[in-house]
């Protein structure tokens, strides 16, 4: 017998490959995540299945084959890696067996949580995977300028940033115009030497008045920070 071009076994395999199909209707992952603004993510993977039955759900992290995160419907679930004593375990925002596995929160927010985030879902042999990528990022926990006078129309300067991921671009301007032969030095820090510290010097030939800016970007997070001294004689104020 034949459904219109389908034989009877092409026609069944088909009615299977629908009834146990799985699709990632969405993945929420956030891109970009400030250190300070909030205390807790939530990652979604939001899938669907064509009925009811049992599935397997694991998060992979930048590309490696441990999850660091595995529910299936057999075993309780697995903590690994980057998430362990990240992952709150007793959140679930509803008792729908599909949640389970699907959100994530995680708490104790630092920059080492940046990464690529893949969801892999499988249901009867058959796997679905997406991927997005998030950036934990800290702002300077301290940005410190510092102009000395030399002599009339010539100082010191120097700019210190601490605490901040990822790397940073630490620049000295003067009356808004970058100011030459500056050295930058920039060198891991904290606990986990996850953090940066940084520091730009110069020698600043200038004539009073003037306005000197350290200048602070982040330019894979957006985000930049400005500390400004203004000199008035051989003196600052």
């Amino acid at each position: 017998m034949i459904y219109g071009s389908l034989s009877v076994f092409e026609g069944l395999l088909l009615l299977s490959n629908i009834l146990n199909a799985v699709k990632i209707e969405k993945l929420v992952v956030p891109e970009l995540v400030q250190i300070g603004n909030v205390s807790e993510i939530t990652l979604h993977c939001d899938f669907k299945t064509m009925n009811e039955g049992p599935y397997s759900v694991e998060w992979l992290f930048n590309e490696r084959n441990v999850p660091i995160y595995r529910w299936n419907s057999y075993s309780p679930a697995k903590v690994n890696g980057i998430l362990v004593d990240r992952l709150d375990l007793t959140f679930h925002v509803s008792s729908s067996v599909y949640d389970k596995g699907s959100i994530l929160r995680l708490v104790r927010l630092d920059p080492q949580l940046s990464g690529d985030y893949t969801c892999s879902v499988t249901r009867n042999g058959t796997t679905v995977q997406q991927t997005k990528t998030m950036l934990v990022f800290s702002p300077e926990r301290e940005l410190d300028l510092e102009v000395r006078s030399r002599s009339q129309k010539s100082y010191d300067v120097m700019c210190t940033a601490r605490g901040v991921f990822p790397q940073p671009d630490l620049i000295l301007e003067y009356n808004n115009k970058l100011i030459p032969k500056q050295h930058q030095r920039i060198w891991r820090s904290g606990a986990e030497l996850t953090l940066y510290d940084a520091e730009s010097i110069t020698q600043l030939e200038a004539s009073c008045p003037g306005t000197v800016t350290c200048r602070l970007t982040l330019s894979e997070a957006g985000y930049m920070a400005l500390k400004e001294k203004t000199i008035y004689t051989a003196q600052l104020v």
